[in-house]
């Protein structure tokens, strides 16, 4: 089975600094890393990060290159 990882930040891959979310690749990438370690033999994971950004700062332009970036899978 294969399974599209299609990152694109958010609350998953915040971690609080100062009393405030900030987006850190690092919990995404162990997370990711701590999932295909577990399924490895079961599930290929494909993943990508076409952008980064908290929800609530999502656009038609943002919401635009997901769509875009789903077709090109």
């Amino acid at each position: 089975m294969r399974i599209l990882v299609m990152l694109t930040g958010g609350t998953i891959a915040s971690a609080e600094q100062d009393g405030f979310l900030s987006l850190e690749s690092n919990n995404i990438e162990k997370l990711m890393s701590d999932i295909e370690k577990s399924y490895r033999e079961e599930i290929d994971f494909s993943v990508i990060n076409p952008f980064t950004i908290h929800s609530e700062n999502l656009s038609a332009d943002t919401l635009s290159e997901l769509i875009r970036c789903l077709c090109a899978e």
